[in-house]
């Protein structure tokens, strides 16, 4: 899963920071990606497919 995201970050490189949040038993640790993406309905598309429809978050 990991490798796919990475991926579809790479397919849609741009400016913007992104920032990768993971809760595990109520622990949350929020991790800033290497990639910068251009944000776009396609990329929230694929995210979504990846993820999940909840995955996305400000």
């Amino acid at each position: 899963m990991l490798r796919a995201l990475d991926q579809a970050l790479e397919r849609h490189e741009g400016q913007a920071v992104v920032r990768l949040r993971l809760v595990n038993s109520g622990v949350e640790r929020v991790f800033e990606l290497p990639r910068k993406v251009t944000v776009s309905l396609d990329l929230i598309g694929e995210i979504k497919s990846l993820l999940g429809s909840a995955c996305l978050g400000a």
